[in-house]
């Protein structure tokens, strides 16, 4: 599998073609169009916190490898007036190996200004027991 797979959410197609020019290196094309922006970056260390401005659509990535059973599941975040989830996606290394670990993709977009956290959990195959738990602090500003 060397493309993005969307899971959840037809409104996150767009932004997911961005996710791939960003991780391919390239600037996405701009447009006259009034849909929303994209933060300029994929955000991947939660000890960074996200910063983003209201209406703007951005990218969690985080490494998974769903030949182990674990996936990841965002959870609500602290404030939904301020942030959507909108979907996600996997995107798989290019190794040529079966069962190598990529990156879980999250897609969201900032609603107003506010700060809160996204919570995002790793859950084990069949008990739904959280193996891991990524908290990343956002604000986001006008």
């Amino acid at each position: 599998m060397n493309a993005l797979h969307l899971r959840r959410g037809a409104a996150a197609a767009a932004v997911l073609a961005t996710a791939t020019l960003l991780f391919s290196g390239q600037a996405p094309a701009r447009s006259a169009t009034t849909a929303p922006t994209v933060a300029d970056r994929v955000f991947t260390e939660p000890e960074d916190g996200i910063n983003v401005k209201a209406g703007q659509l951005f990218l969690v990535a985080l490494a998974a490898n769903p030949s182990t059973g674990y996936r990841w599941k965002a959870s609500s975040p602290s404030d939904a007036a301020i942030v959507a989830y909108k979907g996600s996606a996997y995107r798989a290394v290019r190794t040529g190996m079966m069962g190598a670990p990529g990156e879980e993709i999250f897609v969201y977009q900032a609603r107003k200004p506010g700060s809160g956290v996204l919570l995002l959990e790793y859950l084990a195959p069949g008990t739904n027991a959280v193996g891991k738990t990524v908290r990343f602090h956002l604000t986001v500003a006008d």
